[in-house]
């Protein structure tokens, strides 16, 4: 779409052994959706979900529009499930039991509260599990909550956060405007700068059947 900045975010290679462990905790995680929640459109009884294997493939996807300052954005979201009201979506979530109380709240509930405010969920339920993956406890966090929970502790806050995103779209919006229309770039953060660089020879990651529809 022409005026528009397509954004992809690619995760680095991680080392054997981080990878593994990623994987098993990706596992479980699917695996506490499962069981948490139903379909409607099949016979779904919680045996019947104990007896599935974990397909870590499915997902159900929304698109989002918003607007940011003055940035209009469309973006994609993974939904989990629906509420048994079944007017709000909620967020699943699995966290080590014996989490530290600076990773959980500057690490785990930075990214629970973006990804949960950005779509308007307003409800987490977080499983906490062992080393073997043993589901312990089950709570459920309200992320309106969340910001009053790390207040004092960490340092960010929800007006901080939107700053920022704000900030970086500007900045990146002003890099990209005289750049190749069919140019792939990237943006790389390294703990204290930010680069943008163009990739040569590097394949678009927009479907050629999408780019016939909407660019001109």
């Amino acid at each position: 779409m022409p005026n528009c900045i397509e954004h992809y975010i690619i995760e680095e290679e991680k080392s054997l052994k981080s990878s593994t462990n990623q994987s098993k905790a990706i596992y479980w995680g699917h695996r506490f959706e499962q069981i948490c929640l139903s379909s409607a459109h099949r016979d779904d009884t919680l045996a019947v979900r104990y007896a599935t294997p974990v397909n870590t493939f499915a997902e159900y996807n929304a698109v989002f529009k918003a607007k940011l300052g003055p940035h209009r954005l469309i973006y994609g979201a993974e939904i989990d499930g629906i509420d048994a009201d079944g007017r709000s979506c909620i967020e699943l979530k699995t966290i080590h039991k014996n989490l530290n109380q600076e990773t959980l709240f500057g690490d785990r509930y930075i990214k629970f509260w973006a990804q949960s405010f950005l779509v308007n969920i307003e409800k987490i339920l977080i499983g906490k599990r062992n080393d073997r993956g043993i589901l312990t406890a089950v709570d459920c966090l309200m992320v309106s909550e969340i910001p009053r929970l790390v207040r004092g502790k960490v340092s960010w806050c929800p007006e901080m956060m939107l700053n920022f995103a704000t900030e970086l779209i500007t900045w990146i919006k002003s890099k990209m405007e005289n750049v190749e229309d069919d140019k792939v770039y990237r943006l790389s953060f390294n703990g204290s700068t930010i680069c943008l660089s163009a990739l040569d020879n590097h394949p678009s990651f927009i479907p050629a059947s999408f780019s016939s529809c909407f660019y001109y």
